[in-house]
């Protein structure tokens, strides 16, 4: 079994963070389950906790952090103040975001940390489709974001939810993407049914044409190989299997490993499992010593769901 707790972690590189630092979110998107939660704002740590949670990480050696949520942007002050403090450290950010509350202001607050942070923009397919998914007004505000960053010279690209509910309309909407935005990545990651953890997945239940218009999707995507796709053509031929339910690998999943989620309290987040460590409390050391950490990579090494993880991460 591969955990950390007998490395030597001043010598060990993690791929990444991600810090969900806010449970809350401004839309109500079908396939997420973070509105249909009650979120107390009480419950997210503040700023200076946060701020001890990234010099706790940042003693060591990290490719990315990524802050999400929820929406991040809720508590844009707070993460501008985040934002700089990792990127003083050489670290790159990701911002994943809605991009509807995202402004000149906050651009500007961060303006000296450019070079180390990428925005990426949630887009679920053309207006009609995306607004049905994330709701009214969205895919403008979208739009307008995309304009404001490109305006400032912010590296930024789009993250979309393949899923049913946009199967029929998603070449058109890549289409639009690489005509538009052509030096822009475009990052595709399929649905997890429910919003639920991996290993609780339900199955997904198609019909002939969408499970057709699935196989047209991954075609066009392996037949244009100009798009400039984050993940390699590889993995995307791979979500056949995930979507009918076939997906098996034999890739050691680096979640708890190499990548870890953060959750709200500070806590790490194991695909599912929370361990009661929160970081501005305890050195991310400790948290590998502990019998928790121990037990939950048991887990992971013997998880057989059938999910993209190990190709992932």
């Amino acid at each position: 079994m591969t955990t950390l707790s007998d490395k030597n972690l001043d010598a060990f590189e993690f791929q990444q963070f991600y810090i969900t630092m806010v449970g809350r979110c401004n839309l109500k998107c079908i396939m997420c389950t973070t509105t249909t939660h009650i979120h107390d704002p009480s419950q997210e740590l503040t700023l200076d906790q946060w701020k001890a949670v990234i010099e706790n990480i940042t003693r060591f050696k990290i490719q990315s952090i990524g802050f999400g949520g929820g929406e991040p942007l809720l508590r844009a002050d707070d993460l501008a103040e985040l934002v700089k403090i990792a990127a003083s450290k050489g670290i790159t950010i990701n911002i994943i975001t809605n991009a509807t509350l995202l402004t000149r202001r906050f651009l500007e607050d961060i303006i000296h940390c450019k070079e180390k942070t990428i925005f990426i923009l949630s887009l679920d397919g053309l207006e009609e489709e995306n607004d049905r998914i994330r709701g009214n007004g969205v895919f403008s505000k979208v739009m307008s974001a995309a304009s404001l960053l490109k305006q400032y010279g912010w590296t930024f690209y789009f993250t979309s939810v393949l899923m049913p509910e946009n199967f029929f309309g998603f070449v058109d909407f890549i289409k639009f993407l690489d005509k538009n935005y052509p030096q822009v990545p475009i990052d595709i990651q399929p649905v997890i049914p429910h919003n639920e953890i991996y290993y609780l997945r339900n199955q997904f239940n198609f019909n002939a044409g969408q499970l057709n218009a699935l196989k047209g999707i991954l075609a066009y995507l392996s037949g244009n190989q100009a798009l400039k796709l984050t993940r390699p053509l590889e993995m995307l031929n791979r979500y056949m299997d995930y979507f009918t339910n076939t997906l098996r690998t034999n890739t050691q999943c680096k979640m708890g490993v190499k990548s870890f989620n953060v959750n709200l309290r500070g806590n790490i987040w194991i695909c599912g499992k929370e361990l009661g460590y929160p970081l501005h409390k305890y050195k991310l050391e400790e948290v590998f010593r502990s019998n928790e950490y121990t037990q939950e990579m048991k887990r992971v090494e013997n998880c057989q769901s059938p999910c993209l993880a190990g190709l992932v991460v």
